[in-house]
């Protein structure tokens, strides 16, 4: 599903980006995030990160682009309607 078990603790609080990311992620089969990008790394995601993987599939698949010009995506900011409602969230 979108949302794994115990993922959430606390539903009041704003959604970070990387939680955001995960959700779009699982909305869709893997094999629906064609790569169409030759990403090598996420400038600030340390491939160590549970997320890493989820977020690298959206990335190579055109679906998140980063936030600045170097590709960052600042994975622990709140995730917000103005920054999910392009394809750049």
């Amino acid at each position: 599903g979108l949302i794994a078990d115990g993922q959430f603790s606390n539903y009041d609080r704003n959604i970070m980006r990387y939680e955001m990311a995960v959700m779009f992620a699982n909305a869709m089969p893997a094999d629906y995030f064609v790569a169409k990008n030759d990403i090598k790394d996420i400038p600030d995601v340390k491939e160590t990160e549970e997320y890493y993987d989820a977020l690298m599939m959206l990335y190579k698949a055109g679906v998140v682009l980063g936030s600045d010009d170097y590709g960052n995506f600042f994975a622990t900011n709140p995730a917000n309607v103005a920054s999910s409602d392009s394809s750049a969230f």
